[in-house]
């Protein structure tokens, strides 16, 4: 609850975050190869039978698409991250503000 009540006050913070851990996902999806873990070797003998199968885990490009996706969404994020930070806009109309107008088209 404290993040969304100091949202206005961070929301270039927000989006370093966000590209931070886009970051980290993307490295840890290109670098990293799970399908030599022992959890992952266990779970491939077991759904094949086969002690010692690794075949389930050839590399696919998936990890690639994955990583290409979240740099494209890392640039977007620190373009929207340069940009300058809107404030509310002013209406200068007079009874933009008035709703008594929307009751009285309703009747």
């Amino acid at each position: 609850m404290a993040l969304i009540a100091l949202y206005r006050k961070f929301p270039r913070a927000l989006i370093v975050a966000s590209v931070a851990s886009m970051l980290l996902a993307a490295l840890i999806a290109v670098f990293t190869d799970f399908s030599l873990a022992p959890a992952s070797l266990e779970l491939q003998e077991s759904v094949t039978g086969i002690a010692g199968e690794s075949s389930l885990g050839a590399q696919t490009l998936w990890p690639y698409i994955f990583a290409t996706t979240s740099g494209v969404s890392i640039l977007l994020g620190i373009w929207v991250a340069s940009l300058p930070v809107s404030t509310r806009v002013k209406v200068d109309e007079p009874g933009a503000n008035d709703v008594r107008s929307i009751w009285d088209e309703q009747v």
